[in-house]
């Protein structure tokens, strides 16, 4: 990694670990771009990820909170080289290593393998979370039952789909998988999703936030193309809710399941 990210890296860790009220400190090096303050994610950080041990110690080093790093498998299907990434990562007092099953190359244009995440687990001790391509409560069951994850992290799968938690929480549940998934009152779910980017944000900045999550929402749901513009426009807290509702009546209409 280039030296203005490491020493900016280290810099800013003290206050994001503020800003996120002890909550711990998210590291990246998957993907690749050019050097940047606030992320360890250079493409030589995956390419050769020894001249970045100095970056990952000193953020460690900075903060009282733990500091998880996200990776990718290697840089290439050909040069996969996450055991490596994963030693340096141990050694460098990183309390937990999130992998996702894919290379820096690959970007999402190609599903996540898994195989190479597994081949982690007896060589390091510390937490190994399993990303890419867990999209369903099948998926987030065989997925760490194959490779003996410590977790899971789900991203782009939540994108107008933050119920998927509670259907993943019923597959993995006593029942495991074999049970019926609780019934989910899809209003309530939406709500407060919304009430709570209000919260954490601020009404202004809030409103403009959940803006996207309620265009992906009416995407993902089927929402009459009419309530794009009705989403664009809205401005205030109070009247985002009415959207879902609209949203899920206009599902309802045209017969779309969520």
């Amino acid at each position: 990694a280039c030296s203005c990210a490491r020493s900016a890296t280290a810099w800013s860790a003290p206050l994001s670990a503020r800003r996120s009220e002890q909550s711990p400190v998210q590291l990246s090096r998957s993907r690749s771009t050019s050097c940047q303050s606030s992320k360890l994610e250079s493409g030589a950080a995956i390419k050769f990820p020894q001249e970045s041990n100095n970056t990952l110690e000193a953020v460690v080093r900075a903060v009282e909170v733990p500091v998880n790093l996200k990776t990718r498998t290697g840089w290439s299907p050909a040069t996969r080289n996450a055991l490596r990434i994963a030693e340096i990562a141990q050694g460098s007092g990183i309390a937990a290593l999130r992998v996702h099953g894919g290379s820096a190359t690959c970007g999402y244009d190609r599903p996540a393998e898994h195989e190479t995440v597994r081949l982690l687990r007896e060589p390091i001790q510390i937490p190994i979370i399993a990303n890419g391509d867990i999209d369903s409560p099948e998926s987030a069951r065989r997925v760490p039952n194959h490779i003996r994850a410590d977790g899971l992290m789900i991203g782009r799968t939540t994108l107008g789909r933050s119920w998927i938690f509670a259907e993943i929480r019923a597959a993995l549940g006593p029942a495991n998988g074999k049970g019926q998934a609780a019934c989910l009152d899809l209003a309530s779910c939406l709500i407060e999703h919304l009430e709570s980017i209000h919260r954490l944000y601020g009404e202004e900045r809030g409103v403009r936030i959940a803006r996207k999550q309620l265009s992906w929402y009416c995407q993902r749901l089927g929402g009459e193309q009419g309530l794009g513009p009705r989403i664009k426009r809205s401005t205030s807290a109070r009247e985002q809710p009415e959207l879902v509702h609209a949203i899920l009546a206009s599902q309802r209409l045209q017969g779309h399941p969520p």
